[in-house]
């Protein structure tokens, strides 16, 4: 990702302060708290990731890798990013369960990815003005990187690789922000016929593998620059409240300092400029 010394924002960012939970945004990236604890999904979607970019980087030198050779770099890279977490938790599984799903998933990856992928890059950094309807430049630029850029014919689409304990809904294809945030720099960037893709490792009792392809308008862009336009003022006011009951709340490290929120004054958020680099 671009590293800048500049106020910015990210999709996750975005993601967590409108989808996920305020508080949370706020333990983390303006109170600069520690977690209590980080579940499995960190090291193993890392793990997932590490391995994955391996097998990239050699399609873009023109050569192979079998998925036997995938899977045994899965071992290696799953006990480093295991061993490099502190404070882990496991939560669905143990070290030696998860170890083997993700050695079939890397697999499953492996068997699904045709020997004609166009990769354009990989880990592709990008950063790019917030522009809204009346052409007004938003102060924070938007700031990112693209797992996977692979041509398709004439247009350009931009891969993110998930591992998901489910298939994606309708609903999330229509109205996830990561195809929003990455399709729109795409387009500030001169690609306006791109299109966004999921590459969804499935984490069923038979691993699966799933594509969705997904678009977005102009309207879905403007509708992105007013949504940080508004995050950014619900920010400045320091108001922050949980989101209880959400289903992230399970896996969330800062449990009992949400619980004791209300018992105490609400801190002041830090100054704006300290979230550019969280």
């Amino acid at each position: 990702m671009i590293k800048s010394d500049r106020e910015h924002w990210s999709y996750s960012q975005i993601n967590q302060f409108l989808k996920i939970c305020p508080l949370q945004f706020a333990f983390q990236r303006l109170f600069r708290m520690q977690p209590e604890f980080v579940t499995e999904n960190m090291p193993f979607g890392s793990a997932i990731h590490r391995t994955a970019e391996y097998f990239w980087a050699k399609r873009v030198k023109g050569q192979d890798v079998t998925s036997d050779e995938l899977a045994a770099l899965f071992a290696d890279v799953w006990q480093r990013e295991v061993a490099d977490t502190p404070n882990l938790r496991f939560q669905r599984g143990d070290f030696d369960s998860l170890l083997s799903q993700g050695q079939q998933l890397i697999r499953v990856y492996r068997e699904n990815i045709p020997d004609d992928l166009d990769i354009v890059g990989f880990n592709v950094p990008f950063q790019v003005p917030l522009i809204d309807r009346q052409g007004e430049v938003l102060e924070k630029p938007l700031v990112g990187e693209i797992d996977l850029l692979v041509r398709h014919g004439d247009r350009l689409c931009a891969v993110e690789l998930k591992t998901a304990g489910q298939r994606y809904s309708e609903s999330k294809l229509a109205s996830d922000l990561q195809p929003t945030v990455y399709l729109y720099a795409l387009r500030i960037m001169g690609h306006e016929n791109s299109f966004f893709r999921w590459d969804v490792l499935v984490k069923t009792k038979t691993p699966a593998f799933e594509q969705y392809s997904v678009s977005r308008t102009e309207h879905d862009f403007h509708r992105l620059v007013e949504l940080v336009r508004y995050a950014e003022i619900m920010i400045n006011s320091g108001l922050f409240l949980p989101n209880d009951g959400s289903s992230f709340c399970p896996g969330c490290g800062y449990q009992t300092a949400c619980q004791n929120w209300h018992l105490s004054d609400s801190p002041e958020p830090a100054p704006a400029c300290q979230l550019a680099h969280a």
